[in-house]
């Protein structure tokens, strides 16, 4: 199986450690017969 992050630092490049959500994201949102998508 290929390892992205051992791949990556071959090249020299090292991926930066990603920080927790603050906040709760909803990836949708219903009002009424709509939907309210976000981030797809």
């Amino acid at each position: 199986m290929m390892n992205i992050e051992k791949n990556l630092a071959k090249l020299g490049y090292i991926l930066p450690i990603s920080s927790t959500p603050k906040v709760v994201y909803v990836p949708v949102k219903q009002k009424g017969n709509l939907l309210f998508v976000a981030g797809q």
